[in-house]
């Protein structure tokens, strides 16, 4: 009876080993390789590109105004001082030199005026006609006087020395007021028939001097001095 036990509950000992074994995972067989993990690609975001950097255009340089060609009258600027690269009281000889160097008409040139009134004059080289002249006058080889005439049309291209404010021979009388409302308005001394208007800004006989004649409405000469007024005559 004790045996019958015994052999029983070996066998029932063996039984559930058996089971056991069953629901084990089997072991893997020799040379076989485990299945590689899957795994998803990770992808690196697109750079974003970057804006090429935006450089401002260089702003193409002011030219600085040239200075007046002296060979190009019609660049000469009229000032209180002079005409172009002639001034009033520069010596005669430097005068006489920069008109050589210009190519004018120097037969009234006199080298050494010595004093008095001496008829001194170089003007510019026939312009259309020779009908525009920039005259210099010299007195005591100082020069005294400038002054620039017209006798063409003013429809004519005649090249002409300016005022910054546009003023030339030619220019209507109005547009000389305009242009200087405080210039002074008289007649040259001892003729009657010749009008100016004059701008002096320090008071001292230095300026420019836009004269006409009775009855005309348009500047015939523009001079510059330190006269007062335009001159009378030269000599």
């Amino acid at each position: 009876m004790n045996t019958i036990r015994h052999i029983a509950a070996v066998g029932a000992t063996a039984a559930v080993a058996l089971l056991l074994a069953g629901c084990a995972t089997p072991a893997a067989s020799p040379g076989a390789t485990a299945p590689a993990e899957t795994t998803t690609p990770t992808t690196s975001p697109e750079p974003t590109p970057t804006e090429a950097p935006t450089t401002e255009p260089t702003a193409e340089p002011t030219p600085t105004e040239a200075p007046a060609d002296p060979t190009d009258v019609g660049s000469w600027l009229v000032t209180e001082d002079g005409i172009g690269p002639f001034t009033a009281g520069m010596s005669w000889d430097d005068a006489v030199a920069k008109a050589t160097e210009l190519g004018w008409d120097l037969q009234y040139a006199q080298p050494d005026p010595a004093g008095g009134c001496m008829l001194n004059v170089t003007s510019l080289p026939p312009q259309d006609g020779g009908l525009i002249s920039v005259t210099v006058w010299g007195d005591a080889n100082v020069v005294m006087d400038l002054t620039i005439s017209d006798n063409g049309s003013p429809e004519s291209d005649n090249p002409r020395p300016a005022t910054a404010e546009g003023v030339t021979v030619h220019s209507a009388i109005d547009e000389v007021r305009a242009a200087y409302p405080g210039a002074m308005e008289d007649t040259v001394p001892i003729a009657t028939d010749r009008f100016f208007l004059g701008v002096d800004a320090d008071q001292d006989g230095q300026g420019i001097w836009f004269e006409w004649r009775e009855g005309e409405t348009q500047i015939n000469t523009v001079s510059v001095n330190a006269l007062g007024s335009p001159a009378y005559e030269h000599c």
